[in-house]
């Protein structure tokens, strides 16, 4: 599809954007040139970049589609798109950017920012970010804030994906329910009771779901980690009774026990709901399902969700070169800008003014994007994410085993901060 080319700065920013990469890392200009940016086109010499991606899936054509078009909208930058498994991604892309054979922007999941950071793979773009006139008004306040570190801003968002609770209706009907989409603990219990009677196991808990986890754990008013990122604090009566509640599925008879796969088995009508992640929405299997999606419901005393972002970051490689360095942050931009594209792979333009003025066209996305405000990001340090292997472990356990939530948690903190403190040693915080 086509959609309205976007201003990627105004003439004043014209200036402090042409040198404003450069001066963040403090190093000289690369070639000399003069490049200036206009609102419709970059005014510098012929410059091509690369763009790495974890886009691999349904997602993958979408932003191809948005990088087509950018390089259509003007005639001095050309854009290549590269799509690697994000693993691929954040494991290669230091050395890559040190052979010089890296790429110049790269789409990086916001838990990853910081370690990208850490190990000296992204530029600092606060200077682009105020040439630009951008400010957490453009975007939701909690997906602005969770991109910096450190005091600085590495990345811009580019959407948020989220889980969301997806209803079987012919499932519903079955149990003689009408599909309205439980909103609170009361609700979804009473409907579970329906489904018991009727013979149908209503929610298939998942023996590994660290997203569902952090979700209940933030409804009951937990967190994951400490706010500086020095240690886990799952195990807190917060997450003893979020995990407390998920095994409770199981011990009630709403969910069969050892679950791999409940999105296989929602698809295939045994499951008749769930928390599944916003991308499900792109399954082709879906296109046979008679489904709804909604929010997720309340189960503890506040809104909360797991979710996460897709952030544009400029990375080291074009570090120097204030050709390349306002190519790229002009592209960046213009992604933001002109994210129309990127509802239709079923992610939340992060942009409020994309989602405002789309709403129609987004009908699907309305209850993802509803629930933008109660995403409960982890605070952002290197190797955060990393460090929660052992939760993953201790929910599993729980699930399959029926191990005490507390002692099960209790163990996992402890592995988690052992990590946690090795991580504090490798990258200095």
């Amino acid at each position: 599809m086509k959609f309205t080319r976007g201003h990627a700065t105004t003439v004043a920013a014209v200036t402090v954007l042409a040198f404003a990469l450069s001066s963040c890392s403090g190093q000289s200009a690369g070639t000399g040139a003069e490049v200036t940016v206009s609102g419709d086109s970059y005014d510098g010499p012929d410059v091509a970049l690369t763009v790495w991606n974890p886009f691999t899936g349904a997602d993958g054509p979408h932003f191809q589609t948005m990088v087509d078009e950018f390089n259509e909208s003007q005639e001095s930058i050309t854009v290549t798109a590269t799509s690697m498994p994000g693993s691929d991604l954040y494991g290669k892309i230091g050395t890559a950017i040190r052979a010089d054979k890296g790429p110049d922007v790269a789409v990086i999941h916001v838990q990853n920012v910081a370690s990208q950071v850490a190990q000296g793979n992204l530029l600092a773009i606060d200077n682009v970010v105020e040439a630009l006139d951008l400010t957490g008004d453009d975007f939701a306040e909690n997906v602005w804030d969770a991109a910096e570190y450190d005091d600085r801003r590495y990345s811009i968002p580019l959407d948020q994906h989220m889980y969301g609770l997806f209803i079987n209706k012919e499932v519903y009907a079955e149990a003689g329910l009408d599909p309205v989409a439980p909103t609170d603990k009361d609700e979804l219990i009473a409907q579970l009771d329906a489904f018991k009677a009727a013979g149908i196991q209503g929610f298939w808990q998942p023996t590994s779901d660290e997203w569902g986890f952090r979700t209940f754990l933030s409804q009951f008013g937990g967190s994951e980690f400490s706010e500086d990122g020095t240690e886990a604090t799952f195990n807190s009566a917060a997450g003893v009774e979020a995990l407390a509640w998920q095994r409770s599925l199981i011990d009630d008879g709403y969910s069969p026990e050892n679950v791999d796969d409940p999105w296989k088995a929602f698809l295939a009508g045994e499951n008749a709901m769930g928390l599944f992640g916003i991308w499900h929405l792109g399954d082709p299997a879906l296109a046979e399902v008679d489904f709804m999606a909604a929010e997720v419901p309340q189960v503890g005393d506040q809104p909360g969700v797991w979710g996460s972002s897709h952030q544009l970051t400029i990375t080291t490689q074009a570090e120097g070169d204030e050709n390349k360095t306002a190519a790229a942050a002009y592209f960046v931009n213009y992604l933001s800008q002109n994210s129309l594209e990127w509802a239709h792979a079923n992610q939340v333009p992060a942009r409020k003014s994309v989602r405002e003025s789309a709403e129609q066209e987004l009908t699907m996305l309305q209850p993802f994007a509803a629930q933008i405000e109660d995403i409960a990001f982890n605070p952002l340090y290197p190797g955060l994410e990393s460090s929660l292997t052992p939760l993953t472990d201790a929910i599993n356990e729980v699930m399959t085993s029926g191990a005490d939530p507390q002692e099960a948690l209790d163990k996992a903190a402890e592995q988690t901060n052992a990590i946690i403190e090795d991580n504090r040693q490798k990258y200095g915080y």
